[in-house]
């Protein structure tokens, strides 16, 4: 799937269960909307684009794509990079 967006080098970083977790992490930009979170949470993703690191959250039942953020220059991100 993220290779079908022009990721390339992708790499499983952890889990992110809970939506607030996730709101900060990924700077409020998301498409998670009430209802859409399951219980298990969100795959965390490294992956290159366009000669950037991103850091992309996955829902996990439904495989879609829920945030993307650039690695540079956030601060939050590094707590699940360690």
């Amino acid at each position: 799937m993220l290779e079908n967006t022009h990721y390339t080098d992708t790499a499983y970083v952890d889990i992110i269960n809970n939506k607030a977790a996730l709101a900060i992490v990924f700077e409020g930009k998301t498409t998670v909307t009430d209802g859409t979170q399951d219980d298990l949470g969100f795959y965390l993703f490294k992956a290159s684009k366009d000669n950037k690191e991103y850091a992309i959250a996955v829902n996990i039942l439904g495989g879609d794509i829920v945030g993307e953020v650039l690695l540079e220059g956030n601060p939050y991100i590094h707590y699940y990079l360690r």
